[in-house]
């Protein structure tokens, strides 16, 4: 109802993120930064960047997106995961390590498993995948 309200824009973009339809997610997170560019919540915005990313195989933007989220939200689980995930896809083995490492620290009983069983929730099967096999490839706990 009001085309200028950032959080209906960053909703949208999150069910696009949800759907798979990255570009359709992306182009809605650039409206977003367009109408509150200085957002105290921004890095919801770069997180959702990042997991566009990750789902459209660019590994290295969605690394670049979760550590701008990082740098807004330290310790922000979420941007961790996804970046973790697209370290595995890159094969960055010993990087991946260290944020798998990172991870467990502050969330031990995360396993690829759990974040599968929480995440199919919200993601269409193509959209999980991206996460959980990244995951698993960096070399996070299975069970």
């Amino acid at each position: 109802m009001n085309p200028n309200c950032a959080e209906a824009w960053l909703a949208r973009a999150y069910v696009n993120c949800f759907a798979c339809r990255n570009d359709a997610a992306i182009e809605a997170l650039q409206h977003v930064t367009r109408l509150s560019p200085l957002d105290p919540f921004g890095h919801l915005v770069k997180f959702a960047f990042a997991l566009a990313h990750l789902q459209s195989a660019r590994y290295q933007q969605a690394i670049e997106w979760a550590d701008r989220a990082l740098i807004q939200k330290p310790g922000f689980t979420n941007a961790m995961i996804v970046r973790t995930a697209a370290c595995g896809h890159l094969e960055r083995r010993d990087e991946a390590r260290e944020w798998v490492g990172r991870i467990r620290e502050i969330a031990p009983q995360l396993t690829v498993s759990s974040i599968r069983d929480f995440l199919s929730g919200f993601f269409v099967p193509e959209a999980l995948a991206y996460q959980v096999d990244g995951l698993a490839k960096a070399g996070l706990p299975r069970e």
